[in-house]
């Protein structure tokens, strides 16, 4: 987000000596107390007034993410035009699972009904909905019942098949397609986010913005895939960012019955 030009404030809920994808890993989540505080500290500041967008991310806990959830009831009450992004961190194909579960009902009932946007990959989304969907369009469907304006859905996987990103805002339903990569690095969701959210708040659409978010992620995971290691190089960003875009959407419709 800084890349594109916005101006970041950013408030740790973890310090962790690496992200889940290592055998170990060391450090805690920080406590709910101490997350609290530094959101109090935001409001004490007026950052809550002049900022354009907020984006949540990794929580950790339930009662993390209940602590965000009653700072962005705050912070909307404040700035009524204040853009929530959540990307519902909870777990990916690979992993399963790596966080709290209590979070999922967090996300369900508190954050995502404040949403302007979110930004769940595909088990995560498949997750979060309560009933079994048919397809894409579906899918989509059922995430905007949970009250989100915007939805987009990424479509990483550990098998050898073209991603789909796809999509829903008000100009209906679209899809990204994009060629697997033999890269499974850790992040590329975190990353994807910020490269939309950049986009948006540089004036792009969110159709246009995933279409830029997809282009840079693929740019940066076809890097780590020559990589002898799985860390994505994140700052080779100026070189993804002043590429056009090379993936373009397309419009998704109902079949008919």
């Amino acid at each position: 987000m800084t890349a594109l030009g916005c101006k970041v404030t950013a408030v740790p809920t973890t310090l962790l000596s690496n992200h889940p994808h290592y055998p170990t890993m060391r450090g805690q989540i920080l406590d709910t107390n101490l997350v609290a505080d530094l959101l109090t500290g935001i409001e004490e500041r007026g950052l809550v007034e002049d900022a354009a967008m907020l984006v949540t991310g990794y929580l950790g806990s339930a009662e993390n993410g209940l602590t965000v959830a009653d700072f962005v009831d705050r912070a909307k009450a404040r700035n009524p035009d204040l853009l929530i992004v959540c990307d519902p961190v909870l777990g990916d194909e690979d992993l399963g699972l790596f966080t709290d579960p209590l979070l999922i009902e967090v996300y369900r009932e508190r954050l995502m009904p404040q949403s302007w946007l979110v930004t769940p990959n595909r088990w995560e989304a498949q997750l979060l909905v309560s009933a079994d969907p048919r397809g894409e369009l579906e899918l989509l469907q059922q995430l905007r019942l949970t009250g989100a304006t915007n939805v987009v859905v990424t479509g990483g996987t550990i098998q050898p098949r073209p991603l789909r990103t796809i999509g829903l805002d008000g100009g209906g339903c679209w899809a990204i397609e994009t060629p697997w990569l033999p890269a499974r690095a850790a992040g590329t969701g975190d990353y994807f986010t910020g490269a939309l959210a950049g986009a948006i708040m540089s004036g792009e659409s969110i159709r246009a913005a995933a279409e830029r978010a997809v282009t840079m992620t693929h740019r940066l995971l076809a890097r780590t895939s020559a990589l002898p290691w799985s860390e994505l190089p994140i700052d080779d960003y100026p070189a993804a960012i002043e590429a056009d875009p090379r993936f373009r959407a397309v419009s998704l419709f109902q079949a008919a019955s």
